[in-house]
């Protein structure tokens, strides 16, 4: 009686290890795979930044150069070139919202405005961008950020 006791609780003890080893199998590589893409996808700030943005004003002619006169030319807004890149391993991002952020000598803000672009940005790449803008007079430099991606 004792013995059968004891041959009970070994093989209790044995199938309770067993299926405990079976709870914490190793994860496919697709499984693996799609939680990173998951964790990706829920983290886009993370994985799309901003690089190389530059601001080059832009002026257009209103009077052509004639005789002893020179052209007349007024400002008619700035042009802001730059780079996206998605450092993201599998996740596909669009419609990235940019924060144009333009501030004082004081480095007090100015103004603020969000651009949308309507474009894909796939893993581990870096897009061109170009936004017309038209910034205020009385600013002395600009910051852009990326405040929001959609994942795909």
């Amino acid at each position: 009686m004792r013995t059968s006791k004891i041959v009970l609780l070994v093989l209790v003890c044995f199938f309770s290890i067993n299926c405990k080893e079976n709870q914490s199998r190793k994860k496919t590589p697709e499984e693996l795979r799609q939680e990173l893409r998951q964790n990706e996808h829920s983290n886009p700030l993370d994985y799309i930044s901003v690089t190389e943005a530059t601001i080059t004003p832009q002026r257009k002619k209103v009077k052509k150069a004639v005789l002893f006169k020179k052209a007349k030319y007024v400002d008619d807004g700035a042009i802001i070139n730059g780079y996206i890149q998605n450092k993201a391993s599998l996740a596909k991002f669009k419609d990235v919202k940019l924060k144009v952020t333009y501030y004082s000598n004081t480095q007090s803000i100015i103004s603020e405005k969000t651009f949308i672009l309507y474009e894909y940005y796939y893993p581990n790449t870096t897009e061109s961008f170009t936004i017309k803008v038209y910034p205020p007079e009385s600013y002395s430099n600009l910051n852009i950020n990326v405040i929001n991606a959609i994942g795909e």
